[in-house]
């Protein structure tokens, strides 16, 4: 074996040791300092329209995995990858959740699916089903929208009556129609 051929040898397997720590970073979620950050920002926001129930709760579930792969496939047993599974529940009021999204420099994209499992009674719902795609670095977005109808004031009729009690001892006079 040649010099040339013993650096090439090193080259590849500095190669391969990158790539699986990279692959590494991307699973697990953490984001060396270097990389300057995550490699994406989702925001869940979760709109409320009406006036929900008293102690209404919505429940979103987020998932993302990462699929697809920029490397040989025999050196990534791990394609498809869980890189988030969160569930975050909001308030009758609700609100917003953001959630970083890991380097994926070894894969292709991000697919990330918001379910709503919990809609609070909601009379609709908008987007409770998303799958959002991310391919690039950026920020992303996933709008939950709960509508409920106004509450009809109930209408009910009372009729009133008149009883009219004697003191013991006392007479009670009506008066004869005579008319």
């Amino acid at each position: 074996m040649n010099t040339s051929s013993i650096v090439r040898a090193i080259g590849a397997l500095g190669m391969l040791v990158a790539t699986v720590a990279t692959v590494a970073t991307v699973v697990s979620g953490v984001t060396p300092a270097s990389a300057g950050g995550p490699f994406a920002v989702l925001t869940v926001t979760k709109t409320v329209e009406g006036s929900p129930p008293e102690g209404a709760e919505f429940v979103i579930e987020v998932e993302c995995f990462a699929v697809g792969g920029r490397i040989p496939e025999s050196m990534r047993p791990m394609a498809d990858t869980l890189v988030l599974d969160e569930t975050v529940t909001f308030g009758p009021g609700g609100g917003s959740e953001s959630f970083d999204i890991a380097p994926m420099v070894a894969f292709d994209e991000v697919s990330c699916t918001v379910l709503e499992t919990g809609d609070g009674a909601a009379d609709r719902v908008e987007g409770g089903d998303q799958v959002i795609s991310m391919n690039e670095p950026g920020e992303y977005s996933a709008e939950v929208i709960n509508e409920f109808d106004p509450v009809e004031p109930s209408t009910s009729t009372t009729t009133a009556s008149t009883t009219t009690t004697a003191a013991p001892g006392s007479a009670v006079v009506t008066p004869r129609f005579t008319g």
